[in-house]
């Protein structure tokens, strides 16, 4: 302090709880400040800094990861040079800028979503140990999402690390059909597929074919809000199965939607009898 000096006996040490505090130093023989000692005996000065947490690297999702589920799981890494306990704070937006839609998961605010915590009664990471977010919120469907992280070591300087200068992006998925299903023409001549549509987003639809258990290749493209598709190219004596895809740029995929296995529709030509039939007839004269 300015105002005034700590006065202690010889040998004591005086201790500071802040860091990077300024002192100056003087003996006095009396109370007074008049007699003041031409030199100290022995001095020794213990400096003990403390430096906030290195920026974190972002570990998953990877850097412009396209076709990612609605709850992702964001991990992130860091290290302290004190080897304090680390939490760590998510910021997750719709633009680069980091401004539209965000929202922040702060670790020292809430452990809701966090999980892998191994220091500080399991409310925090030890350095170098990666910190393992999941959504809690679904994310929304086809959008592109833009995330950095910070740091903050509660028990050494208790200062937030600096972030990524650019954030990483992710983008979702888009809605899959659904209700996918498949029919038998009543000439055998084809198979129509159908589904309900329920992305507002897609470019277009993907339908995949499966013949006789066999892996699925690609049948047909189709435009945006196609709802079916007759398969004109089956042949008698075989067994088909489709799946179907919503995809926009990129391309980004929705999940597969499949015809049920109990669908797997077969085109058969043969014969039949009829037995016990008791034929009854009218005689006109």
């Amino acid at each position: 302090s300015s105002s005034g000096y700590a006065t202690t006996d010889t040998g004591s040490t005086i201790s500071s709880s802040t860091g990077y505090q300024y002192f100056q130093y003087r003996t006095i023989l009396t109370s007074s400040d008049e007699a003041v000692s031409a030199n100290f005996t022995a001095v020794t000065l213990d400096y003990t800094s403390n430096s906030a947490p290195s920026t974190p690297s972002l570990d998953l999702p990877a850097d412009t990861a396209t076709g990612q589920i609605l709850s992702p799981v964001l991990k992130t890494t860091t290290t302290d040079s004190d080897s304090d306990y680390l939490r760590y704070k998510i910021q997750l937006c719709t633009d680069l800028a980091m401004t539209e839609n965000c929202q922040t998961f702060d670790q020292t605010s809430s452990q809701t979503g966090w999980s892998g915590q191994n220091a500080g009664a399991e409310t925090a990471y030890t350095s170098g140990t990666q910190g393992v977010y999941t959504i809690q919120t679904p994310l929304s469907f086809g959008t592109t999402y833009y995330w950095r992280s910070y740091a903050i070591d509660p028990a050494g300087s208790n200062t937030w690390s600096s972030t990524q200068g650019t954030p990483y992006s992710f983008t979702t998925l888009i809605s899959q059909a659904s209700t996918c299903v498949v029919h038998e023409s009543t000439d055998d001549s084809s198979l129509t597929v159908e589904w309900t549509d329920t992305s507002s987003t897609e470019a277009g639809y993907e339908v995949q074919r499966s013949v006789n258990g066999g892996a699925y290749s690609l049948l047909q493209d189709l435009p945006a809000n196609s709802t079916s598709h007759a398969d004109t190219t089956v042949s008698q004596g075989n067994t088909y199965q489709y799946k179907i895809a919503s995809y926009n740029t990129g391309p980004v995929y929705s999940e597969w939607c499949y015809t049920p296995p109990s669908q797997a529709l077969s085109l058969e030509e043969g014969t039949f009898t009829l037995d016990g039939l008791q034929l009854e007839g009218i005689r006109l004269d």
